[in-house]
Order: C-alpha cells, then structure tokens, then sequence
C-alpha cells in the first residue's frame, strides 16, 4: 500500500487533523481494517512560529505537538518517521531533533538562508548566486526620467544608468529593486526595474559586460529579508528557472 504520514495541523491551522481525538480515530479504523489498505509509517507538523522570539506561540505549538506525540507513543502507537522542524526550529533547538523525532526538515537553510537574524552568517552558507550583466551604460540629465512610469528621476546631470538584463521576468521582487546590486566588488543603487531589464546608478568603474550580482554569499538573500523585501522562500520562488540560465557547481 501507499506510505502517507499524518498531519497535525498545530497553530498553523493549514490543513488535516484539529486534535489528537481525530488522529486516535484514523489510527483505530486504521488498525481494525484488513483489507488492503494505506500504510501509515509517519506523522509530523509544521511549527508557524519557530522564527517568533517576541511572543510565546513557539513554545505553545512545540508543546502542543510534543505531548500529542508522547501521548500516541504511551499508547502503543508506533511511527517509523516523526518530524515537525523546518529551519528555524532546528537552529532554535541547536541544531538537535526534539524527543523522539527521526528526521527535521530543513528547508530554507539548504538555499543559505538564515530563517531568523541572532543566527550568524558564518553558520549558514549562502549557496546559490544570482546575477545579470551591463549591457550598456547610459549618460543621462537632471530631469531625465528612466523606467516605466517615471520610475527614476535623474537628479544631477552626467549620471551614469547600466541597462542590465535581468528584471521582474526573471524574478526580482520590486520591493529587491529598492535596494543595491553588486558590480566588480562594489555596491551601486537600483533605479529602475523593468520585465528583462534593470536600471542601476553606477560610475565610470562600470562598463558593458561587467558582472552584475543580485544576489550571492556578499549579497544575502536574508539580508533582504530582514530589511522587509520578502521572506527567503519569497525570494527564491520567484526566480524564473525558464528564463533564468543555471549553472549547478
């Protein structure tokens, strides 16, 4: 038969199971049933909170989730695979399981990301890199605009704009666009964002071709989002893997 694991729903309110009565009574049916039937080898939660420090509901659905689990074990109930830990609980509990898990499920710290801030960087590698190129560097005028919309007003004439070919149709949040991309080492200021292009504000340093990183170990994506672009998955599912070329190393 099919391996399914039972969800407990916890204080995400997501989906499945509400209390530990409507788990007991799948397990029963479950038990008395000989016909041909689904295998029930797991059980698991999803914590909502784990990245909250300000407020009690981490500890409040860790609980919650571990006395239901003792619960069912004191009961005879055996799971050949417990977890409930994303990221953030996992490095919340110094990187160690929580009572009779087998597994944790740690998500966004693969992509190298740190699912809240009191983590060092050094902990958590950033793993993936992303960039575009210069295309072309425009020379522009006080009063200028650039971009759709008005998007960027040229304050100071002889400013410098690079055309970079990356844009919202790769999957770079406006909200990233706010903030600055790297170009031989140094941090320049997004102007304008456009589908397949972007404006940046650059110098005579700057010239077509040169390298353009939006994102890589110097340029995190969690420093994103602790400065409020987006949370890391919000970020990372984003990107358009059709549009985007990859490179796996």
């Amino acid at each position: 038969g099919m391996h399914v694991h039972l969800e407990y729903e916890n204080l995400l309110h997501r989906s499945v199971f509400r209390n530990i009565e409507e788990i007991r009574e799948v397990l029963k049916d479950h038990d008395q049933n000989n016909q041909d039937k689904m295998i029930i080898s797991g059980i698991w939660t999803h914590f909502g909170y784990a990245d909250e420090f300000d407020v009690d509901e981490y500890n409040m659905e860790r609980d919650a989730w571990l006395n239901l689990i003792n619960t069912l074990l004191n009961e005879n109930y055996h799971f050949d695979m417990i977890h409930s830990q994303n990221s953030a609980s996992y490095f919340r509990e110094n990187q160690m399981l929580l009572p009779h898990h087998t597994h944790a499920r740690v998500g966004i710290a693969l992509y190298g990301s740190r699912p809240y801030s009191l983590i060092n960087e050094e902990r958590i590698t950033q793993s993936l890199t992303v960039k575009g190129n210069v295309i072309q560097v425009r020379d522009v005028n006080k009063g200028d605009y650039c971009g759709y919309s008005f998007a960027f007003e040229v304050k100071n004439d002889h400013t410098q704009l690079a055309v970079v070919d990356i844009g919202y149709g790769d999957g770079i949040l406006k909200s990233r666009a706010k903030h600055e991309a790297i170009i031989n080492g140094k941090r320049y200021p997004i102007r304008a964002l456009m589908m397949s292009h972007m404006f940046i504000e650059v110098d005579d340093e700057v010239h077509a071709q040169d390298e353009v990183i939006l994102y890589n170990k110097d340029i995190r994506i969690d420093e994103f989002t602790f400065k409020g672009v987006g949370a890391n998955s919000e970020q990372l599912s984003a990107m358009n893997h059709d549009s985007l070329m990859k490179e796996y190393l």
